[in-house]
């Protein structure tokens, strides 16, 4: 086996009770994750040995789009040595990917829950739990359409554990259930319990404090109250909690489901119960909106955005991210406000003490230039040229250039770009370029 693999990125991840390496497998020619169990063989007993192989012939048996499939396992317990090959998953962890965003969006939420869920429920009926949900397990791809579960280990005994760990749970402290902290047998409603936490944490960007649950629905305006319902229920004593990771995420998918009644919502709803009944439209049927509706939307927005309360930049954010999905056939009395707040909420408003712009608003930015319409592309363009004209890009940070690149291609791309804007745009995605090839060295894409 270690002539078939070659190491290329040492130490490439930290799993539960071993390393994980980035390999590549010379035989078939792609990359692979090799997780290396050692720690599993401290003074292991001959009867363990057989009871291993079953357990990593259940975790082979694993087929799920969002989990990494077992390629192959190395067994060697002669050797004190047991390897599990699974395949390589090209992205970021959910980890880093809060570091560098903040939280996540609730569109964001809907989509990479959906595929965690839809994993657990698959192992969790192989009688497989995952024991350790975690954002580092966590993986976003690259294109940041999906979610991967990785990091599945050997169900352990009890006596497994005492020999690993001398009694102490297996598991990450905070987002271990209070079952498994104390070492006792587990179901499927322990790893539901760590899926609380972790999207409490997406939302907010903390754990929730024990015995002290802050709503994120008071934190974060554009946050549903039944979200807040559902992490309580997830995180409560096992006798009260959330049975089932279907029931989880049916409640979650509940949440965040639109009212049927818009105008209602639209004049008396809660900025969450807005932002949720948007996804429902398109740009043609928003901008069919009876005039009175979108005067109600655009006038919240613009209270907002003068208010510009710290604590309502957030739900603020989500707000403008929900209007550029549906936003490109509006009149430019309302579709330039849009925008113009959009660039500046995506690009430079603080969040935090570290966290500066949105980057899902930047994604909206880029997917609006490329097919809007000529005269929604003018205005688009304008502000994006009025937004750069004073800003100086070689002391901008690597994300800034790299998003702002994809808009200005973007714009550039649409076939209805006129000729004297895309002269401007061209000149400036010139200087913008320069900083990333030359200076930064980000890479095409």
């Amino acid at each position: 086996m270690d002539a078939r693999f070659k190491i290329i990125e040492p130490l490439a991840g930290q799993g539960g009770f071993g390393k994980i390496d980035k390999a590549t497998d010379t035989a078939l020619e792609r990359d692979v994750a090799i997780k290396t169990l050692d720690p599993l063989f401290r003074d292991i007993e001959s009867n363990d040995i057989e009871r291993f192989r079953r357990e990593a012939k259940t975790l082979a048996a694993l087929s799920h789009p969002n989990i990494p499939a077992i390629y192959d396992i190395d067994f060697k317990p002669d050797e004190k040595e047991f390897k599990l090959i699974y395949a390589w998953i090209e992205g970021i962890s959910l980890r880093k990917y809060l570091t560098d965003t903040g939280i996540l969006s609730l569109g964001d939420v809907k989509k990479y829950f959906g595929n965690i869920c839809s994993a657990l429920s698959h192992s969790h009926a192989k009688n497989i739990i995952h024991r350790d949900i975690k954002p580092s397990n966590l993986i976003v791809t690259s294109n940041q359409e999906n979610c991967y579960l990785v990091d599945f280990g050997i169900s352990l005994t009890t006596k497994d554990i005492e020999r690993l760990t001398d009694g102490s749970g297996i598991g990450t402290p905070g987002y271990m259930s209070p079952e498994q902290e104390s070492n006792q047998e587990l179901d499927g409603s322990s790893d539901v319990y760590s899926l609380g936490i972790v999207l409490y944490e997406c939302l907010c960007g903390t754990r929730p404090l024990v015995g002290e649950y802050k709503p994120l629905s008071t934190i974060n305006e554009a946050i549903p109250p039944a979200i807040d319902n559902l992490i309580r229920d997830s995180i409560s004593v096992r006798e009260k909690r959330i049975n089932t990771v279907d029931e989880f995420w049916s409640r979650l998918n509940q949440a965040l489901r639109p009212s049927s009644n818009i105008g209602s919502t639209f004049s008396q709803g809660v900025l969450s119960e807005i932002i949720t009944s948007l996804q429902s439209f398109n740009h043609v049927s928003f901008n069919n909106l009876p005039a009175g509706q979108k005067i109600l939307l655009m006038t919240r927005l613009k209270t907002l955005i003068a208010t510009d309360d710290y604590r309502l930049r957030n739900p603020t954010a989500s707000f403008l991210q929900a209007l550029l999905k549906i936003c490109g056939r509006l009149a430019e009395n309302d579709f330039r406000p849009i925008v113009s707040n959009s660039i500046k909420y995506g690009f430079e408003m603080k969040y935090g003490e570290t966290w500066v712009g949105n980057p899902s608003i930047r994604q909206e930015l880029a997917n609006l230039v490329l097919t809007a319409e000529q005269r929604q592309h003018k205005i688009l363009a304008e502000e994006i040229l009025g937004f750069l004209s004073d800003k100086d890009l070689p002391n901008k940070e690597e994300w800034f250039l790299f998003d702002m690149k994809s808009i200005l291609q973007n714009l550039l791309a649409n076939e209805l770009c006129e000729e004297e804007i895309a002269v401007k745009l061209g000149d400036v995605l010139e200087h913008v370029l320069i900083e990333c090839y030359k200076e930064r060295k980000i890479k095409a894409a």
